[in-house]
């Protein structure tokens, strides 16, 4: 028997985490831990010249286990240029009128006068003085909420110096940065703000008190800061009805390397500071990496590489963007134009799909189309896409497209791209929620090709999201709704055999069952947003009804 790390007597047990550690009692392993707590972590941070500094795994990590929880570094207002007639608190971040209430302070806009987050000193309180010395000024201001993020992370150190480092040591890219459009609208909206609106006042308390404030805070260093952000921020949904977020940065969260089929997924605590819970999204083994994804899952490989080459500045090596097909779901393939007017059945797919320059080829005849010429076509087709799904005149608009305008462009798109093209998926996945809710498309009223349609539907677009997010840690709304609609049409199937006399099938009963568990299962990781939560709701109340049935 080993002996106790605390007093070297007989221990009878270890470390309830890391089993590697023993203690003759559980009052000296909580004596221990903050010790031992840096130690009893399943991962440390290594660091490669390609991948600067990253987390690999230490032991064994049992899927959905907890591997950290943390507290942001800084948090504030979405750092990056925004346009909105609300303005988040500066406060709480709750949108609010920018003539509305005032910090009676600064007289920054706020949600309320009395709100908490005015004097706390992670929130407000820490850039508040500095605010105020605009406050007597005759000159026409315009507050800028992407800003505070900025300001919040260089006054770190002045209030918090051992966070302040921390920052420090995130990855910025300074060079790649420079020339960029990025760096030229931060150096517009951010730096230059910044240093003309309040660093003359800046120097002049300094020189009043005799000492510096705020050590370093040059021109350079904002764009640094701006950096970190641009490449290290993690982005909250606060919950709201409007999806307004904001930014954070985490010391470890932030250094997770990107993955197109990570191995982590995490969830932020609104309520609670912001802390960032990460999750093993499957069992990770001893000596891998740990990864989350920078980028969206439902997008095609060319545009999550051209994503991270333009924000993160590296190209994805993953085996869902080294293979062409996308893991055997032809996620991006076009279909073959064919020699005069003659097709061959086969589908387009980049010779190098990591290549954002690559021809592509016909996996059937000797057809090549260069890379130009194929993003021509392609982005005609996201004008139209877009143009559908997201109406840009008025609301009114959008409650005038129908399953008809849906089924028009995908047949009409059905002729260029593969059926399980990523276009194809995002019009799928809204029309498939079209049938069954929308007037005269109400599920009693499709017919029975409609109902079959979307049965089909719903099963490809199942399969998709099975290859490319196994696990469901990205992609759990779209599959709950998949899961959800699917569960609905075939039910509405089985009723429809019982109006014909036949029996009900329980097996189909059960499968709808089924379906429901699996998609409340896989919400239960997105309750911390407004869509999450509701969508659990329509999930408990089906089960309900369905198990009413299924005990009759």
């Amino acid at each position: 028997m080993e002996n106790c790390a605390v007093c070297n007597k007989n221990a009878p047990f270890k470390c309830t985490a890391c089993k590697s550690v023993n203690y003759c009692s559980v009052d000296h392993q909580k004596k221990d831990w903050p010790k031992h707590k840096i130690n009893c972590r399943p991962f440390k941070i290594a660091t490669s010249d390609e991948l600067g500094r990253y987390l690999i795994c230490t032991r064994d990590i049992p899927a959905k286990s907890v591997i950290f929880i943390e507290q942001p570094l800084v948090i504030g207002p979405k750092w990056e240029c925004t346009e909105s007639p609300d303005f988040p608190c500066v406060g709480c971040f709750k949108p609010t009128p920018i003539n509305g209430n005032k910090c009676p302070n600064c007289l920054w806009p706020v949600c309320q006068t009395n709100c908490i987050g005015l004097k706390d000193p992670q929130m407000h309180g820490v850039e508040c003085f500095i605010l105020c010395m605009r406050r007597n000024t005759n000159q026409t201001f315009k507050y800028r909420s992407e800003v505070l993020l900025t300001l919040r992370c260089l006054l770190l150190q002045w209030k918090y110096p051992d966070r302040w480092e921390k920052v420090m040591m995130l990855e910025s890219h300074d060079q790649q940065r420079l020339g960029t459009r990025y760096y030229k609208e931060a150096d517009e909206r951010i730096v230059s703000y910044l240093m003309e609106n309040f660093w003359s006042e800046i120097d002049n308390i300094e020189k009043e008190l005799g000492k510096k404030i705020v050590e370093k805070r040059d021109k350079k260093m904002l764009h640094r800061i701006c950096g970190i952000m641009e490449v290290n921020a993690l982005n909250i949904a606060l919950g709201h009805e409007n999806d307004e977020e904001v930014s954070a940065l985490f010391e470890n969260a932030c250094i997770l390397e990107h993955s197109c089929l990570p191995n982590c997924f995490y969830t932020f605590d609104t309520k609670k500071n912001f802390k960032i819970t990460m999750r093993a999204g499957r069992t990770i083994k001893k000596g891998e990496h740990l990864s989350i994804m920078y980028t969206h899952m439902l997008w095609g490989t060319h545009m999550r590489n051209e994503h991270l080459q333009t924000n993160k500045y590296f190209v994805c090596k993953c085996d869902r963007c080294i293979d062409s097909t996308e893991l055997g779901t032809n996620f991006s393939a076009m279909k073959c134009i064919g020699d005069i007017g003659k097709t061959c059945g086969g589908v387009l797919l980049p010779k190098d799909p990591i290549d954002l320059n690559s021809e592509w080829f016909c996996d059937r005849c000797d057809v090549s189309i260069p890379n130009q010429q194929i993003e021509i076509i392609l982005t005609n087709i996201e004008q139209e896409v877009d143009d559908l799904m997201m109406p840009s005149v008025s609301r009114k608009n959008q409650a005038l497209i129908g399953p008809q305008d849906f089924e028009t462009l995908i047949e009409k798109l059905s002729h260029l791209l593969d059926e399980n093209h990523f276009h194809m998926f995002a019009l799928r996945h809204s029309l498939i929620q079209m049938y069954g809710h929308k007037e005269n498309y109400m599920h009693h009223e499709l017919s029975d090709e409609i109902l079959e349609k979307k049965i089909t539907m719903c099963e490809q677009l199942l399969n998709i999201l099975d290859k490319i997010d196994p696990n469901t840690m990205r992609l759990t709304l779209y599959t709950g709704i998949v899961l959800f609609e699917l569960h609905l049409a075939i039910l509405e199937q089985n009723r429809r055999q019982i109006t014909k006399g036949i029996e009900s099938n329980k097996n189909i009963l059960l499968l709808a069952q089924n379906y429901l568990h699996r998609g409340k299962e896989a919400l239960l990781l997105n309750q911390d947003i407004i869509q999450g939560r509701q969508l659990i709701k329509s999930f408990e109340r089906a089960e309900n009804g369905l198990q009413s049935i299924l005990n009759a």
